[in-house]
């Protein structure tokens, strides 16, 4: 190839600097075009960012009301459930105060009713001490009554043989010896004592022997339910009293008197010894009476 001058150089330097102008131009305006459309993009990403953020503040704005109403909802809740709380406990705290109430009531009351026991229990033995007491002045005076009674017995002895000794002495002065004879054995009989005549007969044995036959074997005989029956109904005696003095069972003589059970030998004697008692003293006041009338 031939050299290039210097004009045709320079032109072809200025083609090239055209051509690059306009391959700048247009880039400048593809840069331009682009730069608006990025711009623009930015622009719409940067409202879509924008609306994104409104919607969740506002997404964010609804949970914190949410939140708000749940936790209001959840306090209410709590606060009522606290106030149901609350009130069991003051229930159950009034129970165990009324409980502690009651309890000390009724250990105050159990203490008054020791001291009442406790006092009754004295007053009891107080009253045992005094029965036991009149017990024994009764005893005593059973005694006594008895030893009155036997000293009576013996005045009446020693007046009698008193009374006898001055008839037999009257009877010597007036001349009567078959009298004072007579006087001599009664009081040598009854300067007999009382344990000297058991010794040598028992009442029961004196009185046999002076009855006769009929009446021994009227002593001797069973009484019958019928006779017992009647006897207790004609005279109202009632057989609670037949019981104490007999010592027969209540059974025992209810079955007699009403289905004519045969008692045992013991109460079956027993009760001959007390029904020819009784009919004896009826008789005595029967006669009293009559005489009484007349």
């Amino acid at each position: 190839m031939f050299p290039l001058l210097p004009q045709e150089n320079c032109h072809q330097l200025e083609s090239k600097e055209a051509s690059l102008r306009n391959t700048l131009k247009k880039l400048e305006s593809r840069l331009t075009e682009k730069d608006s459309l990025s711009t623009q993009m930015e622009r719409d990403g940067i409202e879509d960012y924008q609306r994104g953020l409104e919607l969740e503040r506002n997404h964010l704005a609804q949970t914190d009301d949410m939140k708000a109403i749940i936790l209001s909802e959840g306090k209410l809740a709590q606060e009522l459930q606290d106030q149901k709380f609350k009130a069991e406990l003051n229930a159950h705290l009034q129970t165990i105060s009324q409980l502690k109430h009651d309890r000390f009531v009724a250990v105050r009351r159990a203490k008054t009713l020791e001291t009442e026991l406790r006092q009754e229990h004295d007053a009891l033995e107080a009253s045992r001490q005094k029965v036991a007491e009149l017990q024994a002045k009764v005893s005593k005076g059973f005694r006594e009554k008895e030893a009155y009674k036997e000293k009576e017995q013996e005045l009446h002895t020693k007046i009698k043989f008193l009374q006898n000794k001055l008839k037999m002495t009257e009877a010597k002065q007036c001349g009567g010896e078959q009298e004072a004879i007579r006087l001599r054995e009664e009081l040598s009989a009854q300067m007999l004592t009382t344990a000297e005549k058991k010794k040598v007969i028992s009442p029961r044995e004196s009185r046999l022997k002076a009855l006769n036959g009929r009446q021994r074997r009227e002593i001797n005989r069973n009484t019958t339910p019928g006779e017992m029956k009647t006897f207790m109904e004609d005279h109202n005696i009632k057989q609670s009293r037949v019981v104490n003095e007999t010592k027969i069972p209540q059974s025992s003589l209810s079955l007699f008197t009403n289905k004519a059970k045969p008692l045992k030998a013991c109460h079956q004697r027993a009760l001959n010894e007390w029904f020819r008692k009784a009919t004896s003293a009826c008789k005595k006041m029967l006669g009293r009476n009559n005489m009484l009338d007349h």
